[in-house]
């Protein structure tokens, strides 16, 4: 390659024409730069609100925070308690998880406590677990058959049932005890 001689005035005028050319390009490049960004300049008023927000936020957010939390709580608390396929079972176990984790400023879902919860269990013995359910099942299933009404299925309960057969040759005190803790 070859080389560049930097000493002739040919160089030199080339340098000097090119340094004069960016020379203006950054003049105008900077002109209409300040053109484009207008001046952020608050008002009085507006330097006045900033300064109240910044002195009373300190005292007044906790407060609003702790309603907003107060709130959601109430509202999650709602949403899972209505729901049709929570264990009353996991109700304490939710709750105080729920409580420790709100303590520590991190509260979560119930649902997601709850899921936590079941998961844990099913992962300690699976098969404990799911006779644990089938166990639950039936006795949701048992409490819904005795405290179902004695409408138009009570004709086949009552063949069915060993209380009610031979109910009418049973004594006054004798129909009492058998029927002690049954409601109509």
């Amino acid at each position: 390659m070859a080389e560049i001689d930097t000493t002739t005035d040919d160089f030199k005028q080339v340098q000097s024409l090119i340094r004069g050319e960016v020379e203006k390009y950054a003049a105008e490049a900077f002109d209409k730069q300040k053109q484009q960004v207008p001046a952020q300049t608050q008002t009085e008023q507006q330097q006045a609100q900033q300064q109240l927000r910044d002195l009373i936020s300190p005292f007044v957010d906790p407060g609003i925070n702790e309603a907003k939390l107060t709130a959601a709580d109430a509202r999650d608390y709602v949403d899972f308690y209505n729901s049709n396929d929570v264990e009353v079972t996991y109700k304490q176990q939710v709750e105080e998880t729920f409580n420790e984790l709100k303590k520590m400023g991190r509260p979560l879902p119930r649902t997601d406590i709850m899921n936590y919860l079941v998961g844990k269990e099913y992962r300690a013995d699976p098969d404990k677990f799911t006779a644990k359910q089938s166990e639950r099942k039936k006795a949701q299933l048992d409490r819904a058959i005795t405290a179902s009404d004695f409408g138009s299925g009570a004709v086949d309960r009552q063949r069915n049932e060993s209380m009610f057969t031979n109910f009418d040759s049973l004594s006054v005190e004798d129909m009492a005890k058998a029927l002690d803790g049954v409601t109509f």
